[in-house]
């Protein structure tokens, strides 16, 4: 397994550091494209570690935007922000301007 980034390593520890019923709470109200985007350099291992605090639709759904990832140009500063975003959502902050992330997709071409 690859050493984690600083930014997973916090997402990970936040999740850990939360009481189950409120980790469960904070990312099944996290926007599924913006968790699947944080996720994308974890390792299998700590896809399942967030998979067991969410429902299993969310888990498919994630598990469907994970697969489309891996076909799509996504840049480090659309990681970062996805990421932070994740972040200050489960360190209880809500609202806000919306996500920053309302229109990163794009696929790769196939040539």
């Amino acid at each position: 397994m690859a050493p984690l980034e600083p930014l997973q390593q916090m997402i990970l520890h936040t999740l850990r550091a939360l009481p189950r019923a409120d980790a469960q709470n904070r990312l099944m109200r996290t926007p599924d494209m913006e968790l699947a985007l944080s996720m994308i350099y974890m390792a299998p291992e700590q896809h399942q570690e967030i998979f067991r605090r969410t429902g299993p639709a969310k888990t498919a759904r994630l598990t469907q935007l994970l697969e489309r990832h891996r076909h799509t140009r996504i840049t480090r500063e659309q990681y970062v922000a996805a990421s932070r975003e994740v972040l200050r959502r489960l360190g209880g902050e809500t609202g806000g301007t919306g996500s920053p992330l309302s229109s990163y997709y794009r696929p790769n071409r196939t040539r």
